[in-house]
């Protein structure tokens, strides 16, 4: 099941994920209405120009240029509002984030997608990884639209760019490198092509755009809430995307021992339980690329199952509590039945605490309340790791 960010409906939905998509919502309209007031303030300009000898006119010229400038600053503060997403972003290795994507790709369609890099070494960036993640397939389901059914690349490459690129390509004033991951079309080249420009221009400037106006803002918005910007090329849109993010600058943003692989971690096997083939992709990716074994269930009962049919081979569940045909909840009690020494991870973005602090009471080895960082996962597994060594 796929769960859609900008439903504000959708009752599982927590709060931060509501604020993360309306942030990323509102900077995609900032970002459009500034280019719109920016191409109106300079039609206004040659309007004056061309009526100065006709007084009456040029100062309804003159006055509406202002009102134009006057919404501009508006816009301006508004998109001020929301600075650098540093609490709910988190490092983000786009090695085995990129390799999910692939492999998500490859179950839902008849179509592939490989992934190549031309660095050498890890990738990272600051990133929200459950809201690139679904901001990722909505496009490539939409480039499976447009496009014959041909396969897909996934590449990752660094950019020098000077201050004239930066700026053409809507990204932050300055010089420097930039992290380019291109979604494209088997057979183009990687990198920053010619030809692409920033999505925001298919409806400031290219009314033909195949996408609608909330796509356009939405996905823009994202890649804007991360520093970055998204480009797509207007006369041929169904050769693919490309991503730009700024490369991290301080060491903190850098690669952390908590996502470092470590060989010790190979005897453990651990049972992801969602319903959401998303949330396997990112975690699963994590915990394999940090040594862990990982089987996959996508319902309770189906952990249940599992779990039964393995005895003594599964060290840790890690289970959500909402779920379709058995709730988390009462596959945690099951679970507990048929071993009492079965450790249970508990996570959830939209249950009671009193539900909560049932499975705690009864067991649980502890509860993450989603949508939560991937360093917070890596350590809390680690903990319950180095917990049962010590018992």
């Amino acid at each position: 099941m796929q769960k859609h960010d900008f439903d504000f409906g959708n009752p599982e939905l927590s709060n931060t994920e509501r604020y993360s998509a309306l942030r990323a919502l509102t900077l995609g309209m900032c970002a459009f209405s500034q280019k719109c007031l920016d191409t109106v303030i300079s039609y206004q300009n040659l309007l004056t120009d061309e009526l100065e000898q006709r007084g009456g006119l040029a100062s309804y010229s003159e006055k509406s240029r202002e009102l134009a400038q006057q919404m501009l600053q508006t816009v301006q503060e508004l998109g001020r509002l929301f600075p650098p997403d540093t609490q709910f972003s988190e490092q983000l290795n786009l090695a085995p984030f990129c390799e999910g994507m692939a492999d998500q790709f490859s179950k839902s369609s008849e179509t592939g997608a490989s992934v190549h890099s031309n660095l050498s070494g890890a990738c990272h960036i600051r990133g929200n990884a459950f809201q690139l993640q679904q901001l990722f397939y909505e496009i490539w389901e939409k480039l499976q639209q447009l496009s014959s059914g041909d396969d897909w690349i996934i590449t990752v490459s660094l950019e020098e760019l000077g201050r004239i690129e930066r700026g053409r390509l809507g990204l932050q004033d300055g010089e420097g490198a930039c992290i380019v991951l291109s979604l494209l079309q088997k057979g183009q080249e990687a990198g920053l092509l010619p030809g692409f420009v920033p999505l925001l221009e298919g409806i400031v400037e290219k009314s033909q755009a195949p996408y609608t106006v909330q796509q356009i803002l939405r996905w823009s918005g994202v890649l804007l809430a991360h520093g970055g910007n998204l480009l797509y090329h207007p006369e041929a849109p169904q050769l693919g995307m490309i991503f730009l993010f700024p490369v991290p600058r301080t060491a903190q943003e850098k690669a952390e021992n908590l996502f470092q692989y470590d060989a010790a971690n190979n005897d453990k096997t651990i049972l992801l339980v969602d319903d959401e083939d998303m949330i396997w992709d990112v975690i699963s990716a994590m915990l394999q690329d940090l040594g862990y074994r990982v089987i996959l269930a996508e319902n309770g009962r189906e952990a249940v199952e599992i779990y039964q049919n393995n005895p003594g081979a599964i060290d840790l569940v890690l289970l959500d509590m909402i779920m379709p045909q058995m709730s988390g909840t009462e596959a945690f009690f099951l679970l507990k039945k048929m071993d009492p020494e079965v450790t249970v991870l508990l996570s959830s973005g939209y249950v009671s605490e009193d539900e909560v602090q049932e499975v705690l009471h009864a067991g649980a080895a502890g509860f993450l309340r989603k949508p939560y960082h991937m360093a917070d996962l890596a350590r809390k597994v680690k903990e319950i790791f180095a917990g049962k060594k010590q018992g």
